[in-house]
């Protein structure tokens, strides 16, 4: 049987009891716990960077750690959570711009807050024929496509901006 250390997850100051081996981004996510992971715990994006303490009570910094990390950073405590692994108690330090917030993220230009999964419809439209070019492209297949949408789900389609259909 492994090991059990305690946690110790701040500013929250949410303690949790976790196996010897398992990873902080783990051991958060199963207290809901919000720590941003965009790779998905790949250890590629460095999102779950966190400081430790004491660093010796983790896993040695895997080789993915060490390409997304600085070597000030590795010295001042930081590992991703996704890739340090328990060896004894620690205190976890999760910075502000670390903690998941459930927003939409990217480089989309998206503002506002969303539902990490929200509801979509995939809608497979019959072939018709294509409008007559009525004003420039984009609005012209904007309109289409709102039309043949709005037939077969009687529900309003918005774009907000036709300019981001792209071939």
């Amino acid at each position: 049987m492994a090991n059990s250390f305690r946690i110790t997850f701040e500013p929250a100051g949410i303690a949790v009891e976790a196996e010897e081996g398992t990873d902080l981004l783990s051991a958060a996510a199963a207290r809901n716990i919000p720590i941003r992971s965009d790779c998905g715990g790949k250890g590629l994006c460095g999102k779950c960077r966190v400081m430790v303490e004491p660093v010796e009570n983790l896993s040695p910094p895997a080789e993915t750690e060490l390409t997304v990390l600085t070597a000030d950073q590795v010295a001042s405590g930081y590992r991703l959570a996704c890739q340090a692994t328990l060896r004894g108690p620690v205190r976890v330090i999760i910075p502000a711009q670390m903690v998941d917030s459930r927003e939409a993220r990217g480089k989309s230009g998206l503002t506002g807050r969303y539902g990490v999964e929200p509801s979509l419809v995939r809608l497979i439209l019959p072939e018709t024929a294509f409008p007559a070019r009525e004003q420039g492209i984009a609005q012209s297949i904007a309109g289409w496509l709102t039309e043949r949408a709005r037939e077969i789900t009687d529900q309003e389609t918005l774009f907000q901006n036709h300019h981001s259909i792209r071939q």
